[in-house]
């Protein structure tokens, strides 16, 4: 279910999609102008419900926009967030759903200015940003300013991206989990989770990205083979002041379901290619009892009368200014 919510706790759920994300989850939608929309997330394993989809407010039934595996054409692609930045669709996935479809990035689907509505690339999902990660699958070498302190120097990772917050055309930030599905050639089973600021060699986004840094500190993190424990983050958002800092918000992702989750903040220069000194989270709030936080986006400001929903959530509970998706724990 798509659920439009605007500014005035105005409710509309008529967007309630079947055959999609069987026996799992759907991990985002995006919407530009309240009339359709895209979701992405997971089905079952083996299935062909997973991936990102287009659908019309009030419609039932969706399309299918990434497609299935590259080799056997049968299993659906698993894919996280899903948005459109500058005309273009963009989607992260951190999945090795479907033989021939290993990949930990984030890509795009379609042409810039024409996000599809059909199926995009020829079916075969995503298309990898230049440089985002040394390979298809999205391996990482850790160096001193783009790790996180859990893997060392030197040691080869998979990135396993979530929620992603453009500041500019040529500057990323991206929500890292720590907890990548791919292990490909000789990567560690750890990652790199937390903050990472990507920067582009054009100044319109259209060349080559390379990782900055990521910014760890203030997490607590946890390798991801512990019990329990931070071990990156979910979801990302952010806003650019006029003074040329970044303020961002994030919510962590945690080695276990039922463990503690948090909203965090943290502030960083725009135009910065390296870490300021002490940069470091600041925890702004905890989920209450028998909860999670989940997403997170800045709520509208509230009118006297707004005609038609203007935010969307998924499966989620609005709070005041920024709003975060809270679910129940599953027991």
């Amino acid at each position: 279910m798509a659920v439009l919510i605007n500014a005035n706790g105005q409710v509309d759920a008529s967007t309630a999609l079947t055959g999609v994300y069987n026996g799992n989850n759907p991990r985002s939608v995006y919407s530009a102008d309240r009339s359709s929309f895209y979701v992405s997330g997971q089905g079952t394993s083996g299935d062909t419900t997973g991936g990102v989809f287009y659908a019309t407010r009030g419609s039932h039934t969706a399309t299918a926009i990434t497609g299935l595996d590259a080799t056997g054409n049968t299993v659906a692609q698993d894919t996280r967030y899903v948005q459109v930045y500058n005309g273009q669709l963009l989607v992260s996935a951190d999945s090795k759903q479907g033989s021939g479809n290993s990949r930990d990035f984030i890509g795009t689907l379609g042409a810039a200015g024409a996000p599809p509505t059909a199926l995009a690339n020829g079916g075969a999902g995503a298309t990898q940003l230049s440089g985002f990660g040394g390979s298809k699958s999205g391996t990482l070498v850790v160096t001193a300013a783009n790790g996180n302190g859990i893997n060392p120097v030197g040691k080869t990772v998979n990135l396993s991206p979530e929620a992603f917050y453009f500041a500019a055309k040529d500057t990323l930030y991206v929500a890292d989990s720590g907890v990548p599905k791919n292990t490909s050639g000789n990567s560690s089973t750890l990652g790199d989770g937390g903050l990472q600021k990507w920067s582009n060699s054009k100044a319109d986004g259209s060349g080559t990205w390379t990782l900055d840094y990521t910014v760890a500190a203030g997490l607590n993190l946890v390798a991801n083979t512990a019990a329990a424990g931070t071990t990156g983050l979910l979801s990302l958002t952010g806003k650019v002041l006029g003074n040329g800092q970044v303020e961002l918000y994030a919510t962590n992702y945690t080695a276990g379901d039922t463990d503690q989750t948090y909203l965090y903040g943290v502030s960083d220069t725009l135009s910065a290619t390296s870490k300021a000194a002490g940069e470091s989270f600041t925890m702004l709030a905890a989920a209450p009892a028998d909860s999670n936080f989940k997403g997170l986006s800045f709520a509208p400001t509230s009118l006297a009368a707004v005609p038609e929903p203007s935010t969307v959530l998924m499966f989620g509970a609005g709070l005041a200014g920024l709003m975060l998706v809270r679910r129940r724990q599953q027991r």
